[in-house]
C-alpha cells in the first residue's frame, strides 16, 4: 500500500478529465490504458502489478480534485496550488526549495 501514513508522502489525487468510477473499477479509456500498459509491459500476472492496482483503489478513496468539478482548467489549477500551499504549513523544507520565489504560486 501507498505509505502516507508516515508524513513522508503528500497524496492528492487529481481526476483530470476521467471518471474517478472508471479509475477504480479499471474502466473506459483509464482502465484500457492501465492494463494495456501491464501487458505491453509483461506484468499482468505479477504481483507488482497487483499492488499497483490496490494503490490505485486506494488513491480513489483519498479526497481529491476532479476536473469536471471546475468551469475551467485555471479554477482546477489554482486550488490545487492552494491545497499544496496548506499541506506544506509549517513543514520544514530542503534548502533548495526554500531558496526558490514560491510568492509566485499565490
Amino acid at each position: 500500500m501507498i505509505d502516507v501514513g508516515k508524513g513522508n508522502l503528500c497524496l492528492i489525487p487529481i481526476f483530470y478529465k476521467v471518471s474517478t468510477d472508471d479509475v477504480n473499477m479499471f474502466n473506459g479509456t483509464f482502465g484500457e490504458g492501465f492494463l494495456e500498459t501491464l501487458k505491453i509491459q509483461g506484468i499482468r500476472d505479477h504481483p507488482f502489478a497487483e499492488h499497483w492496482m490496490r494503490n490505485v483503489n486506494f488513491i480513489c478513496t483519498d479526497t481529491g480534485f476532479i476536473s469536471e468539478d471546475y468551469s475551467n482548467d485555471t479554477y482546477l489549477v489554482d486550488e490545487i496550488v492552494r491545497a499544496i500551499q496548506r499541506r506544506l504549513q509549517g513543514k520544514t523544507l530542503p534548502r533548495h526549495v526554500q531558496d526558490e520565489d514560491l510568492t509566485e504560486l499565490s
